[in-house]
């Protein structure tokens, strides 16, 4: 969570709530939900930028009951969602900067001397992204079908030279072929992926990289290998989309499947604005 200019901030009763900015000058607001019911969703203009905002009640974000509140999940999570919403919505009209959720401003002024102090940067980053959206890709791998399958390719390929073998002979040489396949997994999960990330950004502006889950975090009953997001442009979203049902098809026999979603607002490309800490 963001607080700008707390001190001043705690003689207010309510603060402004900043959603996300655009360069539109116009977005049609009047059916978004805010994150507080009592106050709707409104735009100012700051010389070419637009800010998507609502005011909050103060007492809410700051102080010991809001630090107490802020760590309530039953809380947090349906305004959280609402944060999320909007900047969705306004994301389907025009390109949008996000903001981080409980990024709070004491006065309009605040808002303003930082808009004007990242003004260049804010700018660029909405020029940079229009047209595009962020694309979430996530690997899954079942680790024993993966290594059945290694250790197939791997007896194929020695059918020849196992078959002059003595029965006892081949025997133990088709075990240590399976056990090889165990200990090169990792290798060629590896291999593969890189692989996998040069292909897709080929048709995408950008990939960013983000922390793997686990299978309690996902839900999943196999382990997450890869979890990223990328940059891609409408125009090649027919591209993008092709590479990924290939992959699924060439690594589904090895247990490796990925899951796209999306289109996001760009929360994994978004540069860090000076002066708001």
């Amino acid at each position: 969570m963001d607080i700008i200019n707390q001190t001043t901030a705690t003689d207010l009763s309510t603060a402004l709530y900043l959603y996300c900015f655009t360069r539109a000058q116009k977005v049609k607001n009047d059916q978004l939900i805010s994150i507080d019911d009592r106050y709707p969703v409104f735009t100012r203009s700051y010389d070419g930028i637009t800010a998507v905002l609502s005011q909050v009640a103060l007492k809410e974000f700051v102080g010991q009951a809001a630090e107490k509140q802020m760590k309530d999940i039953a809380w947090i999570t349906p305004r959280a969602c609402r944060h999320q919403e909007v900047i969705e919505q306004i994301s389907q009209q025009t390109a949008v900067f996000p903001a981080r959720f409980g990024t709070i401003f004491s006065t309009d002024t605040v808002l303003a001397d930082l808009i004007q102090h990242n003004h260049e940067q804010i700018c660029e980053f909405l020029d940079s992204i229009e047209g595009q959206a962020e694309w979430s890709l996530k690997g899954f791998l079942d680790r024993n079908k993966a290594i059945d399958e290694l250790a197939t390719t791997a007896l194929a390929s020695a059918a020849q030279q196992l078959s002059k073998l003595s029965p006892g002979s081949r025997y133990f040489q088709e075990k240590k072929i399976q056990k090889e396949a165990g200990k090169q997994l990792n290798q060629w999960l590896n291999a593969v992926l890189n692989s996998l990330i040069q292909e897709l950004e080929t048709v995408s502006t950008r990939y960013s990289t983000r922390a793997l889950l686990s299978r309690k975090a996902t839900g999943a009953e196999t382990d997450m290998v890869l979890n990223g997001a990328f940059l891609v442009d409408h125009n090649q979203l027919e591209n993008f989309h092709k590479k990924i049902d290939e992959l699924n098809q060439e690594h589904a026999q090895a247990g490796l499947t990925f899951e796209l979603s999306g289109p996001w607002p760009p929360y994994s490309f978004c540069p860090s604005l000076s002066g708001n800490e």
